[in-house]
């Protein structure tokens, strides 16, 4: 795959792309970097963005308000007032996470043989899927309380990134938006959008 994107953006280069060379190991790594790192970002910052909107939240309250959108998975849905919800991975949290997709593909060259002709209305299962997992990891870095309350506001006042709290039980690494942590949490959301319905026809 990566020496069909490598004859399109260096097409005046020849070079044969090796799997785990050091070209590859350079795109992965900027597709970690401008791509997952951007929409875990944003699910976070999404949440935070909920919990700014109230000078009376607690870390309680914050804590509780994202385990019951766990245990319930109410952030997944974009009708919750139903029994049982619908419209599944159309959230409101869900959505304005998947915009992240879309700002991170801005400018994306394309290439053909991959099917990206057309990047803004190609079903875009895959990060659908990753917005899902990334806004379930924000709830729960809320839940378990890596987020808290003062540091958010923190954030917020002195403008430097929010950091997040080391809890007795994490395991290291455990935090990261990553492949081992929530790959396959991904990949079953990936299950679900490809399942999705076109509503629009």
């Amino acid at each position: 795959m990566d020496w069909k994107i490598w004859d399109v953006v260096y097409k005046n280069i020849p070079y044969t792309v090796e799997q785990k060379d050091a070209v590859c190991a350079v795109a992965q790594q900027r597709a970690c970097d401008s791509w997952c790192a951007t929409i875990g970002s944003t699910a976070i910052a999404i949440n935070i963005s909920v919990f700014e909107s109230d000078d009376d939240f607690s870390n309680e309250d914050c804590q509780a308000f994202a385990q019951d959108q766990l245990n319930t998975l109410a952030f997944l849905y974009g009708d919750i007032e139903s029994e049982p919800y619908r419209f599944l991975l159309r959230g409101p949290m869900v959505l304005h996470t998947l915009a992240a997709h879309y700002c991170a593909i801005k400018g994306a060259v394309k290439v053909p043989s991959l099917g990206n002709e057309d990047l803004l209305n190609n079903q875009a299962y895959g990060a659908l899927a990753m917005s899902a997992a990334a806004v379930e990891r924000a709830l729960t870095l809320v839940a378990k309380g890596n987020i808290t309350i003062e540091a958010i506001r923190e954030s917020k006042t002195t403008r430097k990134k929010l950091v997040l709290e080391q809890c007795p039980d994490d395991v290291k690494g455990e935090t990261n938006f990553s492949e081992k942590y929530w790959g396959q949490v991904t990949r079953d959301y990936g299950v679900s959008a490809n399942e999705l319905k076109d509503v629009s026809k």
